[in-house]
């Protein structure tokens, strides 16, 4: 790491935020932007003559990793993780204290307070005292203008127009640029007003699809991206690893496997009936999401049995997985430690078992951890007290760091562009000093292929969907 650069870019992140009203930190993942917010708030706060109060929302699986930066990088302020029941939390809001405070929570509990039509008795943006500043880490949770994380955000530029508000995110646009909209509605409404249909009608060409009774407008395409990208950068910053780190390397390997014979036959009669449910009909992107997904819990080497309502039983496929067996190849060739990534909860089993029985001591970044459990786990693994780390995608891919390990294998992949880069950059980010590998572990003619494809050329899967027949992606035929 060139820590000239490192540290020159913070100072330019302070003053691009200082005297702002709404900005945005759009750092590539692994270059501090929690540092550069922090210092922010100090100097905010050395100014005010009174406690400052700050509000940070976050993904839950890293509000303690918040609190653990804000002990590090400020002398002034102090961190207060609202966890507990919902009685607790508001207490805890609603404290005051003689010094400054980071109240850190997390998206989910910002939107549960909202209440209807944003008029709840607990909206965080009706609080008073007001806040001073709210940051939204992550903030491509806010992307989807409709939601009602989105709306909760949105209410503090018209319910306390006063509050700063601050943005961070290494991919603002991980979907469609159209992802800029919400986003942008948070950190400054004026960037691109507040009507989305003018909006998408600016940046968008649309069709009017058919859909069962009804009809909709259909996204086809994109227009004016350079006026967009310079409107986004009237109020945002950003620093690329390239031109202010010395980090290693990265190198992207396809692994190509075949399918076991009963995981074959099982998948293709799964896919043809996908494919016969969705002839004649308008297949959405998100319904085709869900019918790609389970065509890749085949391919994971499972399917989900839910004939029990009262639970979801994972039940395997195959006598020989492909890509377990692979995976042990792959762990017991690397040089050192190694991080496997699963899209799904059934898969972290899988991986165990298969671990457990070629006897390489590991550990499984679960959900149902504690937040002290999670953070162990991280520490024994930087340690070096086990050799590989299993961990959901969705569930790990913030505010960790693993630079012991300079091998990442992706046993199954997610759809999302997003969590892909924010998983890869687990390893590759400060502290690294080798050459990181990523392998991805596909069946051949398989949806795995189309996934790998799409998220390789940074394109929405949707998009794919868009262009082509739900066979093809099933196929994998999906040009990367």
């Amino acid at each position: 790491m060139d820590q000239l650069h490192l540290r020159q870019h913070q100072r330019e992140n302070v003053a691009f935020l200082r005297g702002r009203q709404g900005a945005a930190i759009l750092d590539e993942q692994g270059l501090g932007k929690s540092c550069s917010v922090i210092a922010y708030l100090e100097e905010l706060q050395k100014s005010k003559g009174r406690p400052l109060r700050v509000l940070i929302a976050c993904p839950a699986t890293i509000m303690h990793t918040w609190a653990a930066e804000v002990r590090k990088f400020s002398t002034i302020l102090e961190p207060c993780v609202i966890e507990g029941t919902k009685a607790k939390r508001l207490r805890l809001l609603r404290s005051e204290f003689d010094v400054g405070v980071t109240y850190i929570v997390n998206y989910e509990f910002v939107r549960a307070l909202r209440g209807k039509h944003g008029k709840g008795p607990d909206n965080l943006s009706r609080f008073n005292p007001i806040w001073d500043v709210i940051v939204a880490d992550e903030m491509t949770r806010l992307k989807t203008r409709t939601s009602a994380t989105s709306r909760s955000f949105h209410d503090f530029v018209r319910n306390s127009p006063k509050t700063i508000r601050i943005g961070m995110t290494g991919t603002p646009i991980t979907n469609s640029p159209l992802d800029a909209f919400s986003q942008y509605m948070f950190v400054d409404p004026a960037v691109f007003g507040t009507r989305y249909p003018e909006f998408e009608s600016r940046y968008a060409n649309t069709r009017l699809a058919d859909f069962g009774n009804g009809s909709f407008r259909q996204v086809t395409g994109y227009r004016n991206l350079e006026d967009l990208t310079q409107r986004i950068h009237k109020v945002s910053i950003r620093h690329e690893k390239s031109k202010c780190t010395d980090l290693p390397a990265k190198t992207h390997q396809k692994i190509i496997l075949e399918f076991d014979k009963e995981q074959s036959r099982v998948y293709q009669e799964l896919k043809n009936d996908l494919i016969a449910e969705s002839e004649g009909k308008v297949v959405t992107a998100a319904n085709a999401l869900a019918r790609l997904s389970k065509l890749q819990q085949i391919t994971s080497g499972f399917f989900y049995n839910v004939t029990n309502h009262d639970r979801k039983e994972a039940v395997r496929v195959g006598k020989k997985n492909p890509k377990t067996a692979a995976l042990i190849d792959l762990v017991n060739d690397a040089s050192g430690p190694v991080v496997v990534w699963c899209r799904f909860r059934a898969c972290l089993d899988l991986v165990s078992d298969a671990l457990n029985d070629a006897g390489i001591s590991h550990g499984v970044f679960r959900s149902e951890l504690t937040p002290e459990e999670r953070g162990k786990m991280s520490d024994d693994f930087q340690a070096g007290k086990f050799r590989v780390i299993v961990a959901q995608t969705v569930i790990a891919q913030f505010g960790l760091t693993w630079t012991r390990a300079s091998t990442a294998i992706f046993y199954s992949q997610s759809f999302s562009v997003e969590e892909m880069l924010q998983a890869q950059d687990r390893i590759h980010r400060i502290g690294q000093t080798n050459p990181c590998t990523y392998y991805y572990l596909t069946i051949k003619g398989s949806v795995d292929e189309a996934c790998y494809g799409a998220v390789m050329s940074k394109s929405k899967i949707g998009r794919a969907i868009a262009g082509q027949d739900f066979k093809a992606l099933a196929e994998g035929k999906v040009n990367e």
